[in-house]
């Protein structure tokens, strides 16, 4: 199992927008807080934790771009943006479909599917 963190301002309120807008399970509550979140049945969790649980102030404000792979793109896609997420256009890489979208913090990521 792999687990990212992504530090955020308001744990609470980007719980509710990775569940409701994101369509990301809550998995667990953590204390801090922090929340472990899944998605799509893949072995990958995301942990939304406050930025001032960071060791490293660098660590609050460097993320890294997640690649989220996901079974039905399609599907994906019109949920997302039907739920007020925007979302760039979904296009094709080669044999990949692929579409780009940030978080409620303006973290960048991206789905694809092959």
């Amino acid at each position: 199992m792999t687990e990212h963190i992504v530090y955020v301002h308001d744990p609470k309120a980007m719980k509710a927008y990775y569940t409701d807008k994101l369509g990301f399970t809550l998995l667990a509550e953590r204390e801090g807080p922090r929340y472990v979140l899944g998605f799509e049945n893949t072995p990958i969790r995301i942990v939304l934790a406050s930025r001032h649980l960071a060791t490293d102030p660098k660590q609050a404000n460097e993320m890294p771009s997640l690649l989220l792979k996901v079974k039905d793109i399609h599907k994906v896609y019109n949920t997302m943006r039907d739920r007020g997420v925007v979302v760039s256009d979904l296009f094709e890489l080669g044999d990949m479909k692929t579409f780009n979208f940030a978080d409620g913090e303006n973290h960048y990521m991206a789905c694809w599917q092959r």
